[in-house]
């Protein structure tokens, strides 16, 4: 395939971010911030990102709250990066990161968390079937959400393998233990240490033998 084909990210961590600074911070009175910025996190969308600024058509997708998506619409029209989320009814986990710039710490606190149900979940299978054979390369990325089940991107992988999509995984854990062995990723990208404590593999010959199964 030629290597500027269309490429899609697909990745469900996204959040919004506050990060203020605030030093000298305490519980319990009024602290007083010098600086913070909002903005987004996502794995899948950074990828995407970088991609687009080498000119390679790339679009991004995943589950995206309606009700804050702004944020995240204009940001894909300023990176020129297509939108292929699916958005459900309800907000994006926002999180305010608090940073002690005397100790170095940070104070997190997530506001919002959307338990998706099997009806969503199936809603975005259909969705990414539809899309899927516009691409010619799919990077699945970042953690799961932990109401998600980890075999949701070999589920995703399957799928894409039959319209003959080359398949990136980029993840840890179960997800991505479920997704090698699901035998539909073409490509792994991980260190040599987490691929090991998966599957018990530290020398070529092994490795190769468990992708290609």
């Amino acid at each position: 395939r030629n290597m500027y084909s269309r490429v899609l990210t697909i990745s469900f961590d996204a959040s919004i971010r506050y990060r203020v600074s605030v030093p000298d911070f305490q519980i319990a009175v009024q602290n007083n911030a010098v600086r913070g910025r909002r903005e987004i996190y996502s794995s899948g969308i950074s990828i995407a990102a970088v991609l687009a600024q080498f000119n390679i058509d790339t679009a991004a997708g995943g589950f995206l709250g309606a009700d804050n998506k702004r944020i995240f619409v204009d940001y894909f029209e300023e990176s020129r990066i297509h939108d292929q989320y699916f958005y459900y009814p309800s907000s994006t986990t926002e999180i305010i990161e608090i940073l002690n710039p005397e100790k170095e710490e940070y104070t997190a606190v997530s506001i919002g968390s959307t338990d998706f149900s099997s009806d969503i979940l199936s809603a975005f299978r259909n969705h990414f079937s539809k899309i899927i054979s516009d691409y010619s390369y799919v990077i699945f990325s970042g953690k799961l959400p932990e109401y998600v089940e980890a075999s949701f991107f070999s589920e995703l992988a399957a799928i894409s393998k039959k319209q003959d999509v080359f398949t990136v995984i980029d993840t840890d854990g179960a997800a991505m233990k479920e997704s090698v062995n699901s035998g539909c990723i073409d490509f792994v990208r991980t260190d040599k240490n987490t691929f090991s404590e998966l599957f018990g593999a530290d020398d070529t010959d092994t490795v190769n033998s468990i992708l290609s199964k």
